[in-house]
């Protein structure tokens, strides 16, 4: 937008009280250094946040028609940018919630078993990742394809398009090893994967607030967005939200005097370089963080020694004091692959957050060679203590060690949700359990009558 101190538009006057190019930043009192046409001036100002003078070729839209044009181009451009907008968040809600995403992970099946087994979990976890950017990769494709189908008027070239592409992947990158990183600090899967898509939602939202603000000089003073603004560099989202408006300004929405509404290529088009690299290097920090997370985790659960387990027991059971007794005694890394240490899991419930204790100073070892299970009542704490070792929930207090053993690889771990099959009677169960036993037909028989 430009306004002239005078009507006639006299070229001789340099009387600009404000440019605003199409990248949404300001320039003051601009040099005019030649007149072309009525609509057309060449100028000379420097842009904020570059340290030299540049020139640019700015046309100017007639007054007459701009009254009643101005909110149809309003609107429109409000439309394309929440369509951009829409489609970031769609974006980075999935990014957010695939690590923990519950078909993907019955899609690799081994996931659950990790903590068990001999397996390295660095190649464990690298595969996985890549495993996720494949299906990002997807993902990218296809917004692309969304973004391109819903702006078919818009004349984009393949390389815009293609920067558009990489900026989604490379946003990818940056907030999927974040992903990771974040959920080490969560107790459940369930908590994480709501917490994780959330901090997504809000950060894009942010974003887009700081872009709308800031970039539109709504502070006075430059350092203070020179300062805001270095800050939030390092939030991933708010480089996508950068990176869309820089490279989708290379055309901008005009009326001619005619009252249509045109397309114009603006002649100077932003360096994206800087914020590519910010995506590129806080992506790579995110996956040393998690790669040390997962080394030192790794040790920790692995390194061997005793452990001093408290001794208030009150057994009911021999099995269960005779489990008890070896786990404090003689259970280390070299004789057992799982070792439960102390294992306690409370519930926060209820309006006054009551504690419901679930799994109660719970010591336990695999030893080589074992096939083991929990047997108990309905809320005995049998589910969540298999949770507790696969690494499903955390535990409140204790400690899991395993062993790295090759021969861990043969250890799995089979979750029961019903104990009733849905498509077996009552009639058929029996039987299926009596076949299990060895029991021979007429003594099923009787088994089932009684």
């Amino acid at each position: 937008s430009l306004n002239f101190n005078n009507e006639d538009n006299n070229p001789n006057i340099s009387g600009f009280t404000k440019v605003t190019l199409m990248n949404e930043h300001e320039i003051g009192e601009p040099i005019v250094i030649n007149y072309i046409n009525n609509n057309i001036f060449k100028i000379n100002a420097r842009l904020q946040g570059r340290s030299n003078p540049e020139n640019y070729t700015i046309e100017v839209i007639n007054d007459s028609v701009k009254e009643d044009h101005t909110s149809v181009i309003f609107i429109k451009f409000v439309i394309n940018k929440f369509f951009f907008m829409l489609a970031a968040v769609g974006l980075s809600f999935c990014t957010f919630t695939l690590p923990l995403d519950p078909l993907i992970e019955k899609l690799s099946g081994f996931q659950k078993t990790q903590y068990l087994i001999g397996l390295n979990k660095i190649s464990y976890w690298l595969s996985y990742y890549i495993m996720h950017m494949l299906f990002y990769l997807f993902s990218s494709i296809l917004c692309v394809a969304l973004i391109i189908g819903f702006n078919l008027d818009n004349p984009y070239d393949y390389i815009t398009w293609g920067k558009l592409f990489l900026t989604i992947f490379y946003f990818g990158y940056a907030t999927l090893p974040f992903c990771y990183v974040l959920s080490h600090f969560q107790k459940t899967i369930s908590i994480a994967y709501a917490f994780l898509s959330l901090f997504g939602i809000t950060m894009l939202i942010i974003s887009f607030l700081i872009e709308e603000i800031i970039q539109k000089g709504k502070y006075d003073k430059i350092t203070t967005n020179n300062v805001i603004l270095r800050i939030i560099k390092i939030i991933p989202h708010y480089n996508l939200f950068k990176l869309i408006s820089n490279i989708l300004i290379k055309y901008k929405i005009v009326v001619n005097k005619d009252g249509e509404t045109l397309l114009k290529k603006i002649q100077e088009t932003p360096n994206i370089t800087c914020e590519f690299l910010f995506l590129f290097g806080f992506g790579t920090t995110m996956i040393i963080t998690h790669i040390i997370i997962l080394l030192y985790t790794d040790y920790y659960k692995t390194k061997k020694g005793k452990l001093n387990i408290r001794d208030n027991h009150v057994f009911n059971d021999s099995d269960i004091e005779q489990e008890y007794s070896f786990v404090k005694t003689e259970a280390n890394t070299e004789n057992s692959d799982l070792i439960l240490k102390n294992i306690d899991k409370t519930y926060r419930i209820g309006f006054w957050l009551k504690k419901l204790h679930v799994v109660k100073n719970m010591n336990l070892a695999l030893r080589k060679g074992e096939c083991f299970g929990l047997l108990g009542t309905n809320g005995a704490g049998k589910s969540t203590t298999f949770k507790i070792v696969i690494k499903e929930e955390s535990a409140s207090s204790g400690k899991i060690y395993r062993s790295k053993s090759k021969k861990g690889l043969f250890v799995s771990y089979c979750p029961q949700t019903d104990n009733l099959d849905q498509f077996m009677s009552p009639r058929e169960h029996i039987a299926y359990l009596c076949s299990i036993y060895g029991y021979s037909k007429p003594v099923t028989e009787i088994i089932i009558e009684n």
